[in-house]
């Protein structure tokens, strides 16, 4: 009976520790860092750039770059419901090529409108951007660097 007890306590350890490792997940970001890494790429323009905050507390930062991506972030805060609006509007006119679904995110990649799009969810917070097709590298690379990609 002991070594049954040993035993399954043994094995009920190491699956805890398997399914730690394998929990997939990307951390959320804020308004701040998508504008500052805008700026840091040097393709923000504040002339064409709108922040906003709701009364229920969800921001969002949007506009036009001077390498012409159009990008959009939400941070629903606690509003799922608000956040799967979003998604379901952001991915109605987009021509699907991949999907990437983690435990608190989803990624989708395709085309809109003649060039890339992408859109990303962690929690409640949504980053979007539509580029030229020629800018996917660099849309993903930035996304990369949010951590919205992975």
């Amino acid at each position: 009976m002991k070594k049954t007890l040993k035993y399954l306590v043994l094995v009920v350890s190491i699956l805890s520790v398997l399914c730690a490792c394998g929990v997939d997940k990307l951390k959320p970001t804020t308004t701040t860092a998508v504008v500052d890494k805008l700026k840091e790429m040097g393709i923000y323009d504040s002339s064409e750039a709108s922040e906003k905050t709701a009364l229920s507390g969800a921001k969002q930062v949007n506009g036009i770059t001077t390498n012409y991506w159009s990008y959009a972030f939400f941070d629903f805060v606690d509003d799922a419901e608000a956040c799967d609006k979003c998604i379901t509007l952001l991915n109605m006119s987009v021509d699907v090529d991949s999907e990437i679904e983690g435990s608190n995110y989803k990624i989708v990649e395709g085309k809109s409108d003649g060039g890339y799009m992408f859109t990303c969810r962690i929690d409640n917070t949504v980053l979007n951007v539509w580029a030229p097709e020629s800018s996917k590298d660099d849309v993903i690379s930035f996304a990369k660097d949010l951590g919205y990609y992975k």
